[in-house]
């Protein structure tokens, strides 16, 4: 394996800090307008979501078995998303949730409003919870990938977009 350099280590190290503490300021919000939110991981441990669920979450992430071969065989078919498309009113309640977490941060900066805030992705309804990808313009802002593993099953993010698991109060 190459050697990756101090520099760039701990680099590396910095942004997944900023990004851990970035989720938990978010995650750790006390006005919950109008329901729950967790990470992926959360929502695993805490029961929410099965492995199955999480294997269909990662197959529409990827676009298919991409990255998950060794664990999806070729004719994997994952849930259904039901709805196939993200109501538009389930979606506004996110963002609220979401901009409700920005309004109580301390150290936020600038003015920004709930428009800031935009659904990447949605990935199913899995028992009530809602899984999607979002990104907002009020947070840090980095780049890169990062690949990540919950019970054997790979999952990618991509800069700023983080993957939330919300269900309505």
């Amino acid at each position: 394996m190459k050697h990756l350099g101090g520099k760039f280590a701990v680099t590396l190290a910095i942004v997944m800090l900023v990004g851990c503490l970035e989720m938990s300021m978010m995650f750790g919000c006390t006005k919950k307008p109008n329901g729950d939110i967790y990470t992926l991981e959360e929502a695993y441990e805490m029961g929410l979501l099965s492995k199955e669920d999480l294997m269909s979450i990662a197959y529409y992430q990827h676009g298919g078995r991409i990255k998950n071969e060794e664990i999806m065989s070729e004719d994997y078919k994952p849930k259904p998303k039901i709805p196939e498309i993200l109501d538009k009113t389930v979606e506004q309640h996110i963002k609220e949730y979401i901009f409700a977490c920005y309004l109580e941060d301390p150290e936020r900066t600038g003015e920004h409003t709930i428009n800031d805030i935009d659904i990447n992705n949605y990935y199913g309804n899995y028992n009530g919870y809602w899984i999607v990808s979002e990104t907002d313009n009020f947070n840090m802002h980095y780049s890169g990938i990062w690949e990540k593993k919950i019970d054997g099953i790979n999952f990618t993010e991509r800069g700023n977009s983080v993957m939330i698991v919300w269900k309505e109060n």
